[in-house]
């Protein structure tokens, strides 16, 4: 099964804000099914924009992009 995660389920995760959510997406990431789509990667790169350089979710957000696949 592969997941496609929208903007919001994203930012949840680079937030760490829900435990189980980190969980999921963590085994997901491991076994390469998950996939966002380019309005998901648009929509983030366009906040990753508006955040000051040293804002540490600015890196959190690169590293999201390197293991996921686009839809």
């Amino acid at each position: 099964m592969r997941y496609l995660l929208d903007t919001n389920i994203v930012s949840y995760y680079l937030r760490r804000s829900l435990p189980a959510l980190e969980e999921r997406v963590n085994d997901a990431l491991k076994h390469r099914t998950i996939a966002i789509t380019a309005i998901t990667r648009a929509e983030l790169r366009y906040g990753q924009v508006g955040m000051a350089p040293e804002d540490r979710r600015r890196p959190l957000i690169d590293s999201f992009f390197l293991p996921t696949s686009e839809c």
